[in-house]
């Protein structure tokens, strides 16, 4: 089984449990599914509040006081890819996927290799070239015939490299 490292439990807060998280990635979707694995041990998020787009305070079951909650601060934070339905989970669910144009649906004959940033937003690398991963160039997700996902690439001129004309 593959998992994402999403993060790590920074601190305990409060007397009941509650946890203080700091995301590897300003991602909410990694919450999105109501669970997380801490450790090796699968939890149920009952209450979260952001305080950035990195750092949440949340109540998981399984842990009752401070003590339980400083037992578990240091790990690493997982989430479980099946969690998510095809294409609407972390951006990491796309590492793989192929790439289409936006527009035609023709394969552009790369696909996601790795997940980057610039520091202002998430890169999907293709091969030898980041693509910005914002709604104006990848304006989408789909599951293609085969169930493999594809990520729409609008492909302006230069974007995938020089023009093979």
């Amino acid at each position: 089984m593959v998992l994402w490292a999403v993060g790590k439990v920074i601190g305990a807060k409060g007397l009941r449990g509650e946890l203080r998280l700091r995301l590897f990635r300003a991602s909410n979707t990694y919450l999105s599914a109501n669970r997380i694995l801490i450790g090796e041990r699968e939890h149920a998020v009952r209450k979260l509040v952001w305080s950035d787009g990195h750092t949440a305070v949340c109540t998981v079951d399984g842990l009752a006081d401070r003590t339980q909650a400083e037992a578990v601060v240091g790990q690493t934070l997982y989430a479980d890819p099946a969690w998510y339905a095809p294409g609407e989970g972390p951006i990491e669910q796309l590492l793989g996927a192929r790439a289409i144009d936006a527009d035609t649906g023709a394969p552009l004959g790369r696909e996601v290799t790795a997940i980057d940033t610039n520091g202002a937003q998430d890169l999907l690398v293709l091969g030898d070239v980041m693509v910005p991963y914002v709604e104006a160039l990848v304006p989408g997700v789909s599951v293609g015939a085969d169930g493999r996902l594809e990520v729409r690439i609008r492909a302006i001129e230069g974007l995938l490299g020089p023009s093979e004309e």
